[in-house]
């Protein structure tokens, strides 16, 4: 939801019970809207997949 809001300051994200709604400016075009939010869970779900390597790689780098 942060990297959302960075997008579109205009609106306004909630989480709901099942869900998240969404309150905002009329300008923008759903299309355009999916699209970012589906490329937001994407690179969420990267994130979070390799956090564990990459934070394995920082300790092996940085230790002595």
């Amino acid at each position: 939801m942060l990297r959302l809001q960075a997008l579109y300051p205009a609106c306004r994200f909630a989480r709901r019970e099942g869900g998240i709604s969404i309150r905002g400016s009329s300008d923008l075009t759903e299309e355009r809207f999916r699209k970012d939010v589906l490329h937001a869970i994407y690179r969420e779900k990267i994130y979070a997949e390799t956090l564990t390597m990459r934070q394995a790689l920082v300790a092996a780098v940085t230790s002595r």
